[in-house]
């Protein structure tokens, strides 16, 4: 039941952050929000602050098990996209307040793991290599910023889509071709 609540406290969280600002939400809004008690969130979490870190390291981690369930490659990527292409007015809104800073640690580091993940399970060992790493810098800088891009855009176009065509075109194979 614990998880189940604190899933639930999330959720409520994302669906006020997609229809508003971050600083207009406070802790009575999600209680309510949630037809709980303040003792229930304060159970769960130490303030808004401590809510936000979480659903967000929570939905980073949801999307970077997408990517690792997905047999090929740059589908785990844009897997890891699409489930961020899910929460994108809320990601928006967040991306244009103050708190910009937080959302984008948990992405630098979501999409790097996630293009470990594609260049591993692609090249079986090589993402160890000083080009392996250097591949991965390369594509974690330019990946998170088709995430930025995407929100600066108000998620205008298909992030999955756009990563796949991405990938295919500067991905590994394009970096070993310029060598």
């Amino acid at each position: 039941m614990e998880n189940f609540t604190k899933i639930a406290i999330q959720d409520r969280f994302m669906k006020l952050l997609s229809a508003m600002p971050i600083d207009k939400i406070t802790v009575v809004k999600v209680v309510e929000a949630c037809e709980m008690n303040r003792n229930t969130f304060y159970y769960h979490f130490k303030d808004i602050n401590d809510l936000l870190d979480t659903a967000l390291h929570d939905l980073c981690a949801s999307s970077l098990d997408k990517a690792e369930k997905s047999p090929a490659q740059p589908c785990a990527l844009a897997a890891a996209m699409g489930t961020l292409a899910a929460s994108g007015p809320a990601l928006r809104n967040l991306y244009k307040s103050e708190k910009s800073g937080v959302l984008l640690g948990h992405l630098e580091k979501m999409v790097r793991t996630a293009v470990e993940h594609a260049l591993e399970a692609r090249e079986k060992g090589r993402s160890k290599t000083p080009e392996g790493v250097e591949c991965i810098d390369f594509c974690k800088v330019m990946f998170s910023g088709l995430v930025l891009d995407w929100l600066f855009n108000d998620m205008s176009y298909d992030l999955a889509e756009f990563v796949t065509r991405a990938w295919n075109q500067f991905g590994p194979d394009a970096m070993r071709a310029a060598r």
